[in-house]
C-alpha cells in the first residue's frame, strides 16, 4: 500500500522533532582574559582587532607544542597587542604614581606652611600680649610720676610762700630806702610829706621806740635848713633801723633759700622723670601698635594657608583617588588579561580547548 500523501515530510518533521538539541561549543573563560584585552586596543585599527579576535580560537586554542607557523606568528601578534596595553597601563600607573608624589609633596609644603604660620601667629600673639602688658605698667609708671610731680610742686608751693614773703618785704624795704627815706634825708624833693607818707607801712613793721616814733614825722619833713642835731640823730637812727631790717630779712632768706631750692630740685627731678616715663609711654605704644599688626597679619597668613591647604586637598584626593585606580586597573589587568593570556600561550597539553568567547 502506498504511503499516503505528505507522509514523507510528517516524518521527516517527526524525526527532525525527535532529534536531539545541537550541542553549543563550550566556552573557555581564560579566553574571555585575552578577548577583553583585544577589545581595549583602541590604537589598533578595528579590522585588525577584529581579525586577532577572529584568530584567538586557532591560535591560543592549540597547544603550544602542536602550533604550524602561522599560528605561532598569530599567538605573537595577540602577545604583542597585550604587552602594548600593559605597557600603556604601565605608563598611566606611573604618571599617575609620579602626579601623586609631586601632589603630595605640595600637600607637605602646605601642611608646613600652616605649621609655620600657626607657630607665628602664637609668637605673634605672645609678643603682643608683652607688649600690652608693657604698655600697662609705663601707664602705670606715668600715673605714679604725675602723682609725685604734683606732690613735689605742692611742697615746692608751699614751702616757698616764707621765702616769697621774706623776699617780697625785702624788696619792699630796698625800694622804700632808695625811692623815699634817702629822698627824704637828701632832701631831693619839695613834697617831703609825700615820701614820709609812703614809708609809713615800713615803719609799722619796725619796732622804734617812742621818742624816735614821736620826733619821726616832724624830723622827715623838715627841709635841710630847717634840720637841727636832733633832726639829724633821728634820720640816722631810722636809717639804721631800716638797714637793720633788710639784713634781718637778708638772713632769713639765707636760712630758708636751701629749702625751697631743695623743693625746687625734687620738683624739678620729678617733672623729668614724668618726661622720661611719658618718653617710654610713645615708645611703648608705638611697640604695641607694630605688636598688634604684626599679629593680624600673621593671623591673615594662617587663614591664607589654612584655606590654601583645605583646598589642595581635594586635589590631593583626586591625585591619590587615580592612582590607587590607575595602579588597581594595572594589577588586575596582570592578573587576569595577562594571566588569562600566559596561560593560553604556554598551554602545552593536548587536552581538548573550548571555542573563545566573541571569537
Amino acid at each position: 500500500m502506498a504511503p499516503a500523501k505528505g507522509s514523507k515530510r510528517g516524518a521527516k518533521a517527526t524525526a527532525a522533532a525527535a532529534a536531539p538539541p545541537a550541542k553549543k561549543a563550550k566556552v573557555d573563560p581564560t579566553f574571555q582574559g585575552v578577548v577583553e584585552a583585544i577589545k581595549q586596543a583602541f590604537e589598533v585599527p578595528e579590522n585588525c582587532r577584529k581579525m586577532l579576535l577572529a584568530c584567538i580560537s586557532k591560535g591560543l586554542g592549540t597547544p603550544c607544542d602542536e602550533r604550524h607557523e602561522s599560528q605561532t606568528v598569530m599567538v605573537k601578534m595577540i602577545g604583542d597587542v597585550v604587552q602594548g596595553l600593559l605597557a600603556k597601563l604601565q605608563k598611566a600607573s606611573e604618571a599617575e604614581a609620579a602626579a601623586c608624589i609631586e601632589a603630595d609633596a605640595r600637600r607637605q609644603t602646605l601642611q608646613e606652611q600652616v605649621a609655620g604660620a600657626t607657630e607665628a601667629l602664637a609668637a605673634a600673639t605672645q609678643e603682643a600680649e608683652a607688649k600690652s602688658s608693657h604698655a600697662a605698667e609705663v601707664d602705670r609708671a606715668v600715673e605714679a610720676a604725675q602723682s609725685v610731680l604734683q606732690d613735689k610742686e605742692e611742697g615746692q608751693r608751699s614751702g616757698d610762700v616764707p621765702l616769697l614773703q621774706v623776699q617780697q618785704s625785702k624788696t619792699a624795704f630796698e625800694s622804700g630806702i632808695s625811692a623815699n627815706f634817702e629822698v627824704i634825708v637828701d632832701c631831693q624833693s619839695e613834697d617831703l610829706g609825700q615820701h614820709y607818707t609812703a614809708l609809713q607801712p615800713l615803719l609799722a613793721e619796725l619796732t622804734l621806740d617812742e621818742a624816735l616814733a614821736n620826733a619821726l614825722p616832724s624830723s622827715c619833713m623838715k627841709k635841710a635848713v630847717e634840720r637841727g642835731p636832733f633832726d639829724a640823730m633821728v634820720l640816722d637812727q631810722l636809717g639804721t633801723c631800716l638797714r637793720e631790717k633788710v639784713a634781718a630779712l637778708e638772713a632769713l632768706e639765707a636760712e630758708a633759700l636751701p629749702a625751697s631750692q631743695a623743693s625746687a630740685a625734687a620738683a624739678a627731678e620729678a617733672r623729668a622723670a614724668l618726661e622720661v616715663a611719658s618718653a617710654g609711654r610713645a615708645s611703648s605704644a608705638e611697640d604695641l601698635k607694630a605688636a598688634t599688626a604684626a599679629a593680624e597679619a600673621a593671623r591673615a597668613s594662617l587663614h591664607t594657608t589654612t584655606e590654601a591647604a583645605e583646598a589642595y586637598e581635594e586635589v590631593y584626593s583626586k591625585a591619590t583617588k587615580n592612582r590607587d585606580e590607575k595602579a588597581e586597573a594595572l594589577e588586575n589587568f596582570k592578573l587576569y588579561n595577562v594571566g588569562c593570556f600566559e596561560l593560553l600561550r604556554d598551554r602545552a597539553t593536548s587536552a581538548p580547548v573550548a571555542v573563545a568567547a566573541g571569537a
